[in-house]
Parts: C-alpha cells; sequence; structure tokens
C-alpha cells in the first residue's frame, strides 16, 4: 500500500527525463515597467512527444517576476506570465526541469529614456584637485522621471565613487555620483577639461549625456 502511495505522488507532480528537450519564448520581447510578457514553454521527449501532463517546469528571472512553478499540459506546453516590476534592464528567465538542459530567453523591462540631464556641483575643478557631484535626470517620452533604470557613469580622468560600476534612477528618475581628482591629477591636467557621460540603457534603447568640467590653470608665478 505505502508503495502504491509514493508512486501515485510520484506520478502526480512528474519531472522531464534528461533526454527532454525544452524551448522557451517571450511575447512580447520588450516590456514596461508594468508591462507583461506571455512566456511560452515547451517540454518534448527526445522523439518528438510531448512529455507527461503535470510536468513541472521550474522558472527563475534576473528582473520581474515568475510563477515558480508551471506545469505542462497534454501537449507538452506550459504558460507564465512574466511581470515588469520596478527596475528597468534585460530581464533573462530560465525554464528547468529534471535532468533536462536548461534554457532561457531575454525580456527587455521598462521604457525607453528620451531625455536625459547631466549636471554637475560644482561645475569645474581647481588646479588642487577636489570632487564634482554629478546629478542625473532620465525622463520617458511623457516627461515622467523613470525609476529603475541603469545608469553608467565614465569619465576621461579622476575617480568615480561608483568605480564605473551600474547605478539605479530612485523614484525621481535621479541617479548620482562623484567624481574625484587628486592634486597631482589637476596639476597635470590644469587648463584643460574632463569629459564626463552618464549611459542609460533601458527597454532596449540607449542614450548618453555629457558634461565638460573645466579644470583651473595654475596661478602665474
Amino acid at each position: 500500500m505505502l508503495g502504491l502511495v509514493a508512486l501515485s505522488c510520484g506520478e502526480g507532480t512528474p519531472i522531464a527525463p534528461s533526454s527532454a528537450v525544452l524551448t522557451i519564448s517571450a511575447n512580447p520581447t520588450e516590456i514596461g515597467l508594468d508591462g507583461i510578457s506571455v512566456l511560452s514553454i515547451s517540454a518534448v521527449r527526445s522523439t518528438g512527444v510531448p512529455v507527461n501532463p503535470g510536468t513541472e517546469i521550474v522558472l527563475t528571472t534576473t528582473l520581474g517576476s515568475v510563477p515558480t512553478i508551471v506545469t505542462t499540459d497534454d501537449r507538452g506546453l506550459a504558460l507564465a506570465h512574466l511581470a515588469g516590476g520596478r527596475q528597468s534592464g534585460s530581464a533573462t528567465i530560465t525554464a528547468a526541469s529534471g535532468g533536462a538542459t536548461a534554457v532561457t530567453t531575454t525580456v527587455e523591462i521598462g521604457d525607453n529614456p528620451t531625455s536625459l540631464n547631466l549636471t554637475a556641483n560644482p561645475t569645474r575643478f581647481s588646479f588642487s584637485g577636489g570632487r564634482v557631484r554629478l546629478s542625473l535626470a532620465v525622463l520617458g517620452a511623457d516627461g515622467q522621471p523613470l525609476p529603475g533604470v541603469s545608469v553608467l557613469f565614465s569619465s576621461t580622468a579622476g575617480r568615480l565613487d561608483s568605480g564605473g560600476s551600474l547605478k539605479h534612477t530612485n523614484a525621481d528618475g535621479q541617479a548620482a555620483d562623484t567624481l574625484r581628482l587628486s592634486s597631482t591629477e589637476a596639476a597635470a591636467l590644469a587648463g584643460t577639461s574632463i569629459q564626463v557621460t552618464a549611459r542609460v540603457t533601458s527597454g532596449g534603447g540607449e542614450i548618453t549625456s555629457q558634461v565638460s568640467l573645466p579644470v583651473d590653470a595654475l596661478p602665474t608665478p
């Protein structure tokens, strides 16, 4: 009797055999922060025959949210929804089951940025060095701030507090960084300018904004 119960439970939640072939697709492949993409997962045996109905497919995503487990129908198909969430970027969705090779697909989350405003405070460096606070405002087509957008700051000289790593806009569509210039670097760059670039990637689009920061000339002896 115990053996029959164990077999029944096993049949209730089957997983794909190692020889099964998984495929996954998403429609659409670009969504807004509040958007939904339909995920279609197929699981068939090496012979082309669908796996058992009710086979569990485990889903994970790097951005947004998906159900943890979905099950196949008698055609070996399973459907799920990816919900955008509050952070923009590329969501990599992975489908796995049993010993079958896991598969992935990518969905771009976020509205395309259309306007950037990069400002600096102060707007120049002293010949003795110092620091400048960088502020970036990211707006969408409707003029509304875009939260959760990935921002990459870079500069032709000095050291960024971010170290060149990704930052994300806050609820007001703002991201900030600080550029520091040592006295030695400033003396070497006196009378020239440093170029700072903010690069934003969201919803499959990319846009940049730049600001030039002059370095004061050395005083005349």
